[in-house]
């Protein structure tokens, strides 16, 4: 038999088929579902799965045509007397799928070989067939690791079995030969392999075996004796029972497929996705619009007015997990580096928090042990917390309706209210005894965690619940001190921007004399409406290239209308769409997308929030690798994504503002400073508003055609001769450590030495030079940005 073989699967439904060997399935054009492992997965033009060897599959939907190449993978590591280990190599699930691009050409590739009857062929096709081993090994293996501090001598057990697994291999005889317990033994290979030793070996055995049965020269008594098992009849049975096939009907297989040869246009068809691969692969540019130039003039050095610029939010999904050390080292820096000044958390009353507890005599008891680390903590950070109270405590409700539970938590009422008022009562008391009256007035009370929003609150589809809680809530805070602050939790923007919920609100706060001392917001552009809520429709995003800023505007007048006279908004999160998990989240196009939002809201005077500033630390099910298209300024695993230098460019802006507009911002210091903030934005692509693309995947028509653009600044009565200029770049090249681990080609899971080595390569450029002022007293610069750049430009007196 061949060691690579290949069919070409058209239109219809497949019968449900057999692998011998390491399979992999591509979609040449179109789509096909993939039934396997009781899974089905939906491939396209781009994909690639792998199916493991002795796995029944079907194809199902084909639509196109697509490439089933089987490789044995084991006969080119025979050499080294090992298998390759377990691999995993499936783009479906995957956001980002050019790491799979040498896989697929390397297959290609060997397509095209294997139809060549000639030595050099031959050749040809062994290089491609280690060429995509090399791949396979290095980016898709999936290791165990074995500390040595733990179990020193597991690595020698694991290769005394693979060099005497024809054996009679038991327990005692391991225990024996290494000096310990077979008791020690067994619990190694539970503990560290989640298998038992019997089952281990044998799985060992079979693979082997399997690849003897292509040999017709031995029989099945033979390889079951070379494989280790006491007869033919042991053998066939655990080979069926682990194949769910025969020795005989599997050898029977082997025999009967027949080379395959490609049509006319299937070849060409191969041909072309190859070369659009490797171009790819190469590099190729994309091709851009001509480049645009800027004018910026009438900027006046000495025409500037103090502003009082907000710090930024820091918004954590759970309370608890500000307990988690990843979570405070990632606070730390971001408090300290980046200036953020605030953080808000939801679910402080979550069980987990272990708050309010029941004795045996069913009296209520409280304790603030944790309660206590997570703010003295933030009072270590130097950040204001904004305390959201809920949700409700399990052991406070009694009757729990499913429909209520979020994640654990009760998204429900309390049963009774006297005992969620003491609740309150007895934590802020607490608050102001261990912090200071002092401190404690500088920190936002939120009541409740966005009740206007049924999708993920119970009880908003029912907002007298909601008055109810935040009057009695507001009255027990407001007893204590009358000063404390106390607002609404983050409401949707979509319900503030009618004003139907706003004028609602109104007469009741009105009318109970409780009006809240800020507003929370969750602000998403998208083109929403409260009926559409209440049905779960999905909906478009906004297209205007300001919509986060109109959105704020549109919110503020009817603030205004509906007679609110609140002063003091906060956003606790914001984007562009409601999903977590976006492609272009990744890309530069969001760094440039957050400058953009933020400038043209700088002189709203509202503050906004990070939604989950460091990524997966929820019960989110992580994506395997780094990126996940995810908003937060770290990756899981502590990679420093564009919009941590982007928050750093902000919190280097000045307290004086002397203008915006479309792509720059100019502040100036109290030192004299000046600061120049510079963006190439371009906005998303009508069809991806309309949701007409994939958003998990990157596609050339998701935004608008890129264009370079040129500005010429001319900056008037500057007071001295010679300026400073020292610039910093973020752009494709420069601070982009997705960009960078694409062209790295690094395994998903990366180590600590690998972040350590990314984070350094991965910051924006930094330079500096010389300038001066002109005759006139003018200073004149020149600047060329890419697309989706942000450059910072400061310069200071000599």
């Amino acid at each position: 038999m061949k060691m690579v073989h290949f069919m070409v699967r058209k239109e219809g439904r497949q019968e449900p088929e057999w692998s011998s060997d390491y399979s992999f399935l591509i979609p040449l054009s179109g789509t096909v579902k993939l039934f396997l492992k009781k899974k089905i997965l939906e491939l396209k033009k781009g994909d690639v799965v792998m199916i493991e060897p002795f796995q029944y599959f079907s194809l199902s939907d084909v639509s196109g045509s697509c490439l089933l190449c089987g490789v044995d993978l084991t006969k080119l590591m025979s050499g080294q007397g090992a298998a390759p280990g377990r691999l995993e190599c499936n783009s479906v699930m995957e956001l980002h799928k050019e790491r799979y691009h040498e896989v697929i050409c390397d297959i290609l590739h060997l397509v095209q070989e294997i139809q060549q009857e000639n030595v050099c062929a031959y050749v040809r096709e062994m290089k491609w067939s280690y060429q995509l081993l090399e791949h396979l090994l290095r980016d898709f293996r999936v290791e165990t690791e074995i500390p040595d501090t733990e179990f020193p001598m597991m690595q020698n057990v694991l290769f005394y079995i693979s060099q005497h697994y024809t054996e009679a291999l038991t327990l005692a005889a391991l225990a024996e030969q290494f000096f310990v317990s077979s008791s020690y033994i067994s619990k190694m290979f539970r503990e560290k392999l989640d298998t038992s030793f019997l089952k281990y070996i044998n799985e060992i055995r079979l693979l082997h075996a399997a690849g003897q049965l292509r040999d017709a020269r031995k029989t099945i008594d033979q390889i079951a004796e070379e494989s280790g098992f006491k007869n033919a009849r042991s053998f066939s049975t655990k080979f069926r029972e682990y194949y769910q096939i025969l020795p005989s009907e599997y050898r029977r297989q082997q025999k009967m497929e027949a080379p395959a040869r490609l049509q006319a246009d299937e070849e060409q068809e191969l041909a072309a996705f190859l070369q659009q691969l490797e171009a790819d692969l190469a590099g190729a540019e994309l091709i851009r619009h001509p480049g645009k130039k800027q004018l910026i003039t009438g900027v006046d050095l000495d025409g500037f007015v103090s502003l009082d610029q907000p710090g930024g939010i820091l918004t954590i999904r759970k309370a608890s997990y500000l307990l988690l050390h990843p979570v405070r080292k990632m606070v730390r820096e971001l408090a300290e580096k980046l200036h953020f000044t605030g953080i808000y958390f939801h679910e402080l009353f979550h069980d987990d928090m272990e708050i309010y507890v029941k004795e045996r005599d069913r009296r209520p008891h409280y304790s603030f042990y944790r309660m206590d680390q997570l703010f003295d903590f933030i009072a270590e950070c130097g950040l204001i917390p904004f305390v959201e109270l809920s949700f409700v405590p399990f052991l406070m409700v009694e009757n729990v309706n499913k429909d209520a539970l979020m994640r654990n938590s009760i998204s429900d009422m309390p049963t009774d209210m006297q005992q969620w008022d003491r609740l309150v009562y007895h934590v802020v008391e607490h608050m102001v005894e261990r912090y200071g009256r002092s401190q404690v007035l500088k920190w936002k009370f939120c009541v409740w965690n966005s009740p206007d929003n049924p999708r993920i609150n119970y009880s908003a589809l029912q907002r007298e619940n909601y008055y109810r809680l935040y009057l009695s809530t507001w009255k027990v805070i407001k007893a204590i001190d009358e000063r404390f602050q106390v607002g609404t939790s983050a409401l949707m923007s979509v319900n503030l921007l009618y004003p139907e919920w706003m004028d609602s609100f109104a007469s009741f706060y009105q009318k109970q004399y409780c009006e809240p001392d800020f507003v929370m917001m969750n602000l998403y552009t998208v083109d929403d409406t409260p009926q559409s809520i209440q049905r779960r429709q999905p909906a478009g995003i906004m297209q205007q290239r300001d919509a986060v800023y109109n959105v704020i505007r549109r919110i503020l007048n009817n603030n205004e209308d509906c007679g609110w006279k609140v002063r003091t908004w906060y956003v606790a999160e914001w984007n562009y769409d409601l999903g977590w998990n976006n492609a272009l989240q990744d890309t530069m196009f969001y760094p440039a997308y957050i400058v953009k939002s933020m400038v043209d809201c700088w002189q709203t005077g509202i503050a906004f929030g990070v939604m989950d500033p460091l990524e997966n630390v929820s019960e989110d099910q992580m994506i395997q690798g780094s990126f996940q298209g995810k908003r937060g300024i770290f990756t899981y695993d502590f990679i420093k994504k564009p919009s941590y230098y982007v928050y750093e460019m902000l919190a280097k802006m000045g307290s004086y503002f002397i203008k915006k507009g479309e792509n720059y911002l100019i502040t100036k210091s109290e030192d004299g400073e000046i600061q120049i903030l510079l963006y190439n934005y371009l906005h998303l692509s009508e069809a991806y508003c309309q949701r007409k693309l994939d958003q998990n995947e990157i596609s050339p028509g998701m935004l608008e055609p890129e264009h370079d653009l040129t500005y010429e600044i001319c900056l008037e009565h500057a007071k001295e001769r010679t300026y400073l200029k020292a610039t910093s770049v973020l752009n494709e090249n420069n601070g982009n450590p997705y960009g960078f681990c694409k062209n790295y080609r690094r395994a998903a899971r990366i180590s600590s030495a690998d972040i350590v080595y990314i984070n350094e390569k991965n910051q924006p450029l930094h330079t500096t030079d010389y300038v001066n002022r002109q005759e006139d007293g003018s200073i004149c610069l020149y600047e060329h940005l890419e697309p989706f750049e942000v450059r910072l430009i400061r310069l200071s007196v000599m």
